[in-house]
């Protein structure tokens, strides 16, 4: 055989071992990586590359009825939620329901899951509702629009000019704006009491 053969088929050999070893280690590298991040993401519960990538700063949404009747939500911050896009996990929140003829409720809590197709809304976390002189304290609000209803449960506290009432569930008319208020447990009374 040819000198200049043997010297090119040594070559050619030659290259195709250094791309097939380097793939290889490239490939065993990349998965070494990969263990450790998973390793380092399951032990301290992070799921910081998908919130991060997630991340949605100053959201705001309106929407209005056929009766003119408005909502509008705000939040600081918020991202997608992974298994439902239509859900947005909300930070911050304040929310108005303004009326056409009778005034603005004010909702504020420091989380929220708004979905921005129905526009349900469960608020949660120091959840504050004010209208006129009347004021709402619980640890959950849940927004049902389509039904015109609010549900307000968990430490609920009322506070208006004439009472305070502590309860466990207040339930919301907001068409005819009727509060039901009653305790999960029948035997257990609402307390109340009245400013003189």
């Amino acid at each position: 055989m040819n000198e200049k053969k043997i010297i090119q088929i040594s070559l050619f050999l030659l290259a195709v071992l250094v791309t097939i070893s380097s793939l290889y280690f490239y490939k065993i590298e990349n998965l070494r990586k990969n263990k450790t991040f998973d390793k380092i993401k399951n032990k301290n519960n992070l799921i910081l590359s998908e919130d991060k990538l997630n991340l949605i700063k100053d959201i705001s949404y309106f929407s209005k009825d056929a009766s003119g009747n408005q909502f509008q939500i705000n939040s600081s911050s918020g991202s997608t939620n992974i298994d439902n896009t239509n859900i947005i996990n909300m930070e911050l929140v304040i929310a108005k329901i303004i009326f056409l003829n009778s005034g603005t409720i004010y909702i504020t809590s420091d989380k929220a899951k708004y979905n921005n197709q129905t526009y349900e809304t469960n608020f949660y976390e120091n959840v504050k509702v004010i209208y006129l002189k009347h004021q709402i304290t619980s640890d959950n609000l849940h927004l049902f629009l389509q039904n015109n209803t609010i549900s307000m449960t968990n430490n609920v506290v009322y506070k208006s000019p004439d009472s305070s009432i502590e309860a466990d569930i207040i339930e919301i008319d907001l068409l005819i704006k009727k509060l039901n208020i009653f305790m999960n447990d029948k035997s257990k009374k609402v307390k109340a009491l009245y400013n003189n």
